[in-house]
């Protein structure tokens, strides 16, 4: 069997980091990268070799200090390697042709022909040192993380990127993040981003049918139930997308959705979310929504003793870090009294 040689991997590392700064990320494509790089731990290591390389400012200064004097300036890229164009054979399982990296160009070019390596060697010392590193770059090119918090738990989590996120309680996401890309896919509850701008990599935001894109700003995503998401921008600007439609917020605004129907929302204030601090601005909100959210705090639950109540409006200012003063302030706005049964509370007329 015939293995692949180390050459062949960093051309094929090159054009895959190339690719990654400078091209739309489609599924396909991204899909043959996580073959590719999974194949042989060589891979890892040729890719953030290269990824170093591209990062240090001696490359930028390198490709213009050697491309303007390298004879093969704008002729076509070499024809693939003898390996390249021998029959498949068992050990080319490694590396199948559906996972095989895009044409490299200028990186490949430059690390691959022997005279304008040479010229470019003093230029890129200083990203020589980024080596000595390399085997400890895949944590920071890749995260596969579930994230979780219990009822009445609150927990700060910190991504490699530099993004922080504030999980409310009972809520559990998942996140997920590449060198082509950040996302994270919620499952219930509630979460505040503060998303890290990076120049490359955008930062999605899966919530049921509903999904948030950004590049850098602050906001939150809430699961109300299985057809209802809601949306709050604090700083920056995102785009939301549902159910085929898609909508640009920017600070200040909000979406809710259900089904087919969006609603926009306003007068979004503050630096962050009042979740955070324990209160809850409700807005026109329905009963059996505001009580999911009291539910995520309160360690006794709360139920209604009849399915319609929760189609009764509220507006005002909750405290839900106390599950007894929202109570008050439901019972005396609607009318309702509320007892204890079974470990709940229940809220009846």
């Amino acid at each position: 069997m015939m293995a692949q040689g180390k050459a062949e991997i960093e051309q094929q590392a090159a054009g895959w980091v190339e690719w990654i700064h400078g091209h739309v990320h489609d599924t396909e494509t991204a899909a043959r990268f996580d073959r590719w790089i999974e194949a042989d731990p060589r891979h890892v290591d040729a890719f953030a070799h290269m990824s170093a390389l591209w990062e240090a400012g001696a490359l930028t200064r390198a490709l213009a200090t050697c491309m303007a004097r390298n004879d093969n300036e704008g002729a076509e890229p070499p024809a693939r390697s003898e390996t390249q164009d021998q029959p498949e054979s068992t050990d080319r399982e490694q590396t199948p042709r559906a996972a095989r990296p895009p044409r490299p160009g200028r990186l490949a070019n430059l690390t691959f022909r022997p005279k304008t390596w040479a010229r470019a060697v003093a230029g890129l010392a200083a990203a020589l040192v980024l080596m000595l590193a390399y085997p400890a770059l895949h944590d920071h090119f890749f995260e596969d993380v579930d994230y979780a918090t219990r009822i009445g738990q609150s927990r700060l989590v910190a991504l490699q990127d530099g993004t922080r996120i504030r999980l409310g309680g009972a809520t559990r996401l998942h996140v997920r993040i590449t060198p082509w890309s950040r996302h994270v896919t919620m499952a219930r509850g509630l979460a505040f981003f503060d998303v890290a701008h990076e120049r490359t990599r955008t930062f999605a935001v899966s919530a049921g049918e509903t999904r948030v894109q950004v590049l850098g700003t602050a906001f939150d995503v809430e699961l109300l139930d299985d057809d209802a998401q809601q949306v709050r921008v604090y700083r920056g600007r995102v785009r939301v997308g549902h159910a085929g439609n898609s909508w640009t917020l920017p600070a200040g605004s909000g979406l809710f959705v259900s089904g087919q129907l969006a609603k926009r929302l306003t007068g979004i204030e503050g630096q962050g979310p009042d979740w955070m601090q324990g209160w809850f601005d409700a807005q026109d909100t329905p009963l059996a929504q505001l009580l999911e959210r009291i539910n995520r705090t309160s360690p006794v639950p709360v139920m209604l003793a009849h399915p319609e109540l929760g189609e009764l409006r509220i507006s005002g200012r909750l405290r839900l870090s106390s599950t007894q003063d929202a109570i008050d302030v439901i019972c005396a706005s609607q009318g309702l009294r509320h007892y204890r049964k079974g470990g709940a509370i229940v809220l009846a007329r």
